[in-house]
């Protein structure tokens, strides 16, 4: 439980720059993500991100603008094809080199990966995905996604998606459940034996995410392939 704590600390911690910038740029992010040693103070996390939320009429100009911000090649892109009203695009993620593929990519357009992100919108807590690959893993282990939900203020204005108020993005930490799992003390020491099973389903036992036994684990998840999505004119 607190290994998959630990992660939470650094998005919240994320949370204050976005509490104290209006707008906040790609540089910002950059600079707030380059104080923190991932390697060291968070295992098994690929990086920290942001995640927009997009409707689909303003797809062109979101891409525009990131464009314009630092990240000429920007394209969004999509694992399965949506046609929903609104998109949720990874907009930033840093370290870029250790996400490769996840730029851009419209978290949205999968099933398990939108239910978490909607749950997030809806309740305005901290959600964990079920079992999914993440693009970013060469390895195609069991991932999940970590997302905290980052509300627009609007003083005085009736709250739009629920009690929270309109939902700007997520902050999102992509993780690797064998590298957030790897050394765990009383395991090492051969005292337990841990299995973590992906219940979202609602089922008690559903597809296995983690073994500490050294035999592989079988992948878990959607296939990582993506499709490009034009944006319009």
């Amino acid at each position: 439980a607190e290994r998959f704590r630990t992660p939470l600390h650094g998005l919240n911690g994320a949370l204050g720059v976005y509490a104290t910038h209006a707008v906040v740029q790609r540089s910002t992010f950059q600079a707030y993500l380059a104080t923190r040693n991932l390697a060291v103070d968070f295992p098994g996390v690929r990086g920290f991100g942001f995640i927009e939320r997009v409707p689909r009429e303003a797809l062109a100009s979101f891409v525009a603008a990131e464009r314009d911000d630092g990240a000429p090649q920007f394209t969004v892109r999509q694992l399965a094809p949506s046609d929903a009203a609104e998109l949720f695009v990874i907009k930033f993620i840093e370290p870029a080199e250790r996400n490769p593929g996840a730029l851009g990519l419209d978290v949205g357009s999968e099933a398990v990966r939108r239910e978490a992100v909607l749950q997030a919108q809806l309740t305005g807590e901290p959600t964990l995905t079920g079992s999914v690959t993440l693009v970013q893993d060469q390895r195609q282990g069991p991932g999940v996604l970590l997302v905290v939900p980052v509300f627009r203020p609007q003083p005085g204005a009736a709250p739009v998606d629920g009690q929270h108020g309109a939902l700007l993005g997520l902050l999102y930490a992509p993780i690797v459940v064998g590298e957030l799992l790897e050394e765990l003390g009383d395991v090492t020491a051969g005292q337990v034996r841990v299995e973590l099973f992906d219940t979202a389903s609602g089922t008690a036992r559903g597809p296995l995410m983690f073994d500490s036994r050294p035999e592989a684990v079988e992948p878990a998840g959607d296939a990582a392939e993506v499709t490009r999505v034009d944006p319009g004119p």
